[in-house]
């Protein structure tokens, strides 16, 4: 459910006003609104309160310190989400703007050049080992051609990269080369694979730097040895390359441990200063959606009904006589301006995050958060329906959400398809599917097992690919959509005369007559068994009857939405339609799964048939994992949901110090 709300003005005499504030931030339940709009149009005799210049300079130094303290997390932590790296700390003192922004100076200035060294040094020798098992390759397919073209011999030797499609300037360059040093140099080129060229250049030393002048003035691409192993001999640089290779993962962990240590020792100071930082300017930004007059303030919120009294005792206690809390009745016109908060338990929460896709609920209508936990999985173990598809799922889920306990985005989709994965098992059961047939035709023992037929159209278990109950399936199904259709749009007309919306509730209950007509005609249309005992004059006044109540619900519903009403109608009834799906795409899937099983076990019973059959089913599962998902998010969303759900724009979000709710 939704969480009951209280609209509240708190109003007190000025010089309590810094104080009250810090009071309501500490106590974190106060969601604040903005006075100023209602101000301006002269709603209430008050006027907006200002920052002061001296505050505006003070804001402007606090965002200041917040984005310092911000590159000074990402430096240490790597992230420079705050409160995925800290949590909330309260200070023992409570220290002035001024204050805290001089402390905050000397601490960054104090840290930041440390910190920027550690992360410099990690960056440093990561970049080294990149750079060097870059090179190392290359050297290595061209150290056997330097080393014969060197011999014993005190030569200069260096090589060269180009790519493969330059072999005639590579050419050209040898040319260059042996002219330029008298003949003194020998050029060999060498493949490197399909795209580069190896060009392996030795010469004496007295030539030596007339080419390496020559090489860079044409801006070869050459491969130019890091720091210390330029100087040095080919052979002796790979050798010394190959040694600093071997040291440098160890001088990595060193160094990253290093800047680990130093960011844990860190961590408390610069947490305490950045939250600091943020809930100071939480406060600046706050008082100009305030009010005030001569000698007193006047700060509007909502808070939880159950959280008055609590609010009340700390403020007006504190302060007797000096600050007042007062309870204001929210008008139904106001609601879609009350926060929403969702009140349910932590079973509900992957839910809720997949009804922020849609939208939050509007305040004083009904919470969807224990619908949609149990349209979805129901939808969803309907279309899969089968027992070794679901213990798949069920275990993935459950090895995801225990390998990524921290991992929101994990937690929330595991938590809605652990519980779609026990409904697939429960209906697996139910259609007696265990991949596919594997267990009604494959499996000895099971495959001994025949349906009990309860009625001509219908067996337990149901076999759903059975072509004599695909009927059957289809009217569960559009059963299913009707099921749904009509509560959402009864839940449609409890809010809109919650909502005080009274045309909205008459044209839902007008469509809500119809649908019950048609469910009427339809029934007794195709269950005979219903209209046997009726003579031929009562059952015609049972059509008339049920052709007048259809032609009212009609009336009502034009009388409530006008075209709209008419509009709306067929789009219900094209609604329940869509439930078709859940027939249409779970068949599919079983088709699929029965096709992989008879080329494993009929068609190819060898390993090739096998391996074929196993693909097709991970395959199918994979479809599983997320067409099945889609069409029962959307059949709840659009066509369970649309019929009630009104959204708001509104979530609850209580002034409070930062990082309170993730500490709490």
């Amino acid at each position: 459910m939704l969480v009951p709300m209280s609209k509240v003005y708190i109003i007190g005499l000025k010089k309590y006003f810094l104080d009250a504030l810090e009071e309501l931030q500490t106590y974190g339940k106060v969601h604040l609104t903005d006075l100023s709009d209602g101000i301006a149009k002269g709603e209430m005799p008050i006027e907006s309160m200002r920052l002061f210049k001296t505050s505006e300079e003070e804001l402007d130094e606090l965002r200041s310190l917040k984005s310092r303290g911000q590159i000074l997390i990402k430096n240490l932590f790597g992230n420079p989400g705050i409160d995925s790296n800290c949590s909330s700390l309260e200070r023992e003192e409570k220290l002035s703007i001024a204050a805290l922004a001089k402390q905050a100076n000397e601490y960054f200035a104090a840290a930041e050049p440390e910190a920027s060294g550690l992360v410099q040094k990690v960056e440093d020798l990561s970049e080294e080992q990149a750079e060097l098992l870059q090179y190392e390759p290359l050297l290595v397919k061209i150290e056997p051609t330097v080393k014969k073209l060197v011999g014993d011999k005190d030569m200069y030797s260096t090589a060269i990269i180009v790519e493969a499609r330059f072999r005639a300037a590579a050419n050209e360059l040898r040319d260059m080369l042996e002219k330029i040093s008298e003949g003194a140099a020998t050029t060999v080129v060498k493949s490197l694979g399909d795209e580069m060229l190896g060009i392996v250049v030795v010469v004496d030393n007295e030539h030596a730097p007339i080419v390496r002048q020559t090489l860079s003035d044409e801006h070869v691409n050459h491969i130019k040895l890091p720091g210390t192993f330029e100087e040095l001999p080919f052979s002796e640089a790979l050798r010394a390359i190959h040694e600093r290779i071997e040291i440098l993962p160890e001088k990595i962990d060193k160094a990253q441990i290093e800047l680990a240590l130093y960011a844990e020792n860190q961590r408390e100071k610069l947490c305490e200063t950045t939250y600091g930082i943020l809930n100071c300017i939480h406060q600046l930004e706050a008082i100009e959606q305030f009010g005030e007059t001569a000698y007193t303030f006047v700060i509007a919120g909502y808070v939880p009904s159950d959280e008055l009294p609590e609010l009340k005792k700390l403020l007006e206690d504190k302060w007797a006589n000096g600050v007042v809390v007062d309870e204001i009745p929210i008008e139904t016109k106001e609601y879609s301006k009350v926060p929403v908060e969702l009140e349910n338990g932590a079973r509900f929460k992957p839910f809720q995050a997949a009804l922020g896709i849609w939208g939050q609920p509007v305040y004083g209508t009904f919470d969807p958060s224990f619908i949609i936990a149990m349209s979805f999985p129901f939808i969803f173990g309907m279309i899969v329906g089968d027992v070794g598809y679901g213990l798949l799922l069920l275990g993935f889920c459950l090895f995801f959400k225990w390998k990524y306990p921290k991992n929101g985005v994990v937690q929330a989709f595991t938590g809605v398809l652990a519980p779609g994965g026990l409904m697939a098992i429960v209906f697996g059961v139910f259609y007696f599917e265990f991949f596919g047939n594997l267990a009604s035709e494959y499996i000895p023992g099971l495959n001994t097992l025949k349906p009990i037929q309860i009625t001509s159209s219908f067996s337990l278990p149901f076999i759903r690919t059975s072509s004599d109950m695909m009927m059957t399936l289809l009217v569960m199904a559009i059963s299913i959509g009707f099921i749904e259709i009509v509560a959402g749009l009864i839940m449609g007309v409890v809010n809109h005369r919650h909502m005080g919306e009274r045309k909205e509730a008459i044209e839902k209950s007008g469509i809500l007559v119809i649908l019950f007509a048609v469910l009427a005609m339809v029934t007794f249309k195709f269950v005979p068994v219903l209209t046997s005992g009726l003579s031929t004059e009562s059952a015609a006044i049972v059509s008339y009857l049920i052709y007048f109540v259809l032609a009212v619900g009609f009336i009502v519903s034009i009388a409530g939405g006008g075209i709209m009403g008419a509009i709306e109608t067929m789009e219900s009834v094209s609604h329940i339609a869509s439930y078709i799906r859940i027939m249409a795409i779970g068949l599919v899937g079983a088709l699929l799964a029965d096709a992989a099983n008879k080329l494993a076990f009929v068609t190819m019973p060898n390993a090739a048939g096998i391996f074929l059959a196993l693909i097709l089913h991970v395959l199918n599962f994979a479809i599983i994992c997320f067409s099945p998902s889609i069409h029962a998010l959307r059949l709840t969303f659009l066509e369970f949901f649309g019929k009630f759900l009104e959204t708001g724009k509104v979530s609850y979000k209580p002034f409070a110090h930062v990082g309170k709710d993730e500490q709490s």
